[in-house]
């Protein structure tokens, strides 16, 4: 495993997303609360589960778009296994697709 995953780029993707989701909580509608407090978790598991890919952490200079990639794949594995309701699924896909536009 890498010695300092902060510096790996797919690492600092997940930083960039958590920091916008979290700033965005703090002037959040009420109807946002649920799918902002299912969706910033799953950033973290997202980033655990990466961890224990060795291929995407030892050496690798994954990109945003991988980064992306990987986790709507595992966000929508977590959603259906979770058993949510098609609108609140809609609502964090909506909510992750923003955050994703503040991924550099």
């Amino acid at each position: 495993m890498a010695s300092d995953l902060s510096s790996n780029p797919w690492h600092l993707c997940a930083q960039q997303a958590l920091a916008y989701l979290l700033t965005y909580e703090t002037q959040a509608q009420e109807d946002e609360l649920f799918a902002l407090g299912y969706l910033i978790p799953q950033i973290d598991l997202v980033c655990e589960w990466a961890q224990a890919q060795s291929a995407l952490i030892q050496g690798l200079e994954k990109a945003s778009g991988d980064f992306i990639q990987d986790c709507t794949q595992v966000l929508q594995a977590n959603m259906q296994s979770d058993a949510l309701t098609s609108t609140d699924r809609q609502q964090i896909l909506a909510l992750w697709q923003l955050a994703c536009t503040h991924i550099r």
